[in-house]
């Protein structure tokens, strides 16, 4: 084997020197001077800081605590009294719905009437059941009809029977045949095409005798009923005669043809048609 060459002196000490400053890098220790003297440290080493201790400390914070707020106790407020009571807004004008007025009622047209107008009038009813003879439709004076009839409109007027006298066989009629009248409480108009009272001296009976104090003149208007009975001419009749009061306008040879017209017998259908009124209207 082969003998370790001794080292000189100063090689020694600068292998010394070499590995010290390795082992120094690696260990931390101080280095020897390089006069070879054994390894002293040469001041007493600064105590090495940990990375934490040589940043300056800032002071702690502490965090915001999590806990839920305590709620305020609430705070009794006094009640309002009639001098701090909140007062409501009077409230927005509601426009007025604008209302047409309504519509005048309609006034009866007017019409230039020529005929005599006669307000004291007094009317009364016969049919079938209570012609001469009963049971028949028979008529004194025929103009228009043959027998009594008539629809009551201008062109086929209804007939109407009124008083008359015999004096020395002569027969005067109160309106001569063939008169024509109009009778507004019927809407009808009429004929004089029969006579009212029987025997030598018919002035004393009927139409002209009995009539109701106030009126001035007697018509006695047909109002049909053969399709009925007695008791409902009968009552018809007493309806046409005192409804209304007894006195009734009649206007005698009416020059105006468009007055109102319920057209028919007065009693027909199973109604008596009457009671209109005694103001004459125009259709």
């Amino acid at each position: 084997m082969k003998h370790a060459r001794k080292l000189s002196t100063a090689a020694a000490a600068l292998l010394l020197t070499l590995t010290g400053c390795a082992g120094a890098a690696q260990h931390g220790t101080a280095l020897p001077s390089s006069a070879g003297a054994s390894a002293t440290p040469d001041a007493t080493p600064t105590a090495t800081k940990s990375p934490a201790a040589q940043h300056t400390a800032k002071p702690t914070t502490a965090p915001p605590s999590t806990a839920a707020p305590t709620a305020a106790a609430p705070v009794a407020l006094p009640a309002p009294s009639a001098a701090n009571r909140p007062v409501a807004p009077a409230p927005a004008a509601v426009p007025v719905a604008r209302i047409p007025a309504p519509a005048a009622p309609k006034a009866p047209a007017v019409v230039h009437e020529t005929g005599t107008v006669v307000t004291t009038a007094y009317t009364t009813g016969y049919g079938y059941w209570d012609n001469t003879p009963a049971g028949s439709a028979e008529v004194s004076h025929p103009i228009v009809h043959k027998t009594a009839g008539g629809t009551g409109t201008w062109a086929d007027p209804v007939t109407v029977a009124v008083g008359h006298s015999i004096t020395g066989g002569v027969d005067t009629l109160d309106y001569p045949a063939g008169t024509r009248l109009y009778i507004p409480n019927l809407q009808k108009y009429l004929i004089v095409e029969d006579t009212c009272g029987d025997g030598a001296t018919p002035q004393d009976g009927p139409c002209h005798s009995g009539a109701p104090a106030g009126t001035t003149v007697w018509f006695d208007v047909w109002i049909g009923g053969s399709s009925g009975t007695q008791a409902a001419a009968d009552a018809c009749g007493s309806t046409l005669t005192d409804a209304n009061g007894a006195a009734h306008t009649v206007i005698v040879n009416p020059s105006v043809r468009t007055y109102k017209v319920t057209p028919g017998d007065v009693l027909s259908g199973g109604a008596c048609h009457a009671n209109y009124g005694n103001t004459p209207l125009a259709q």
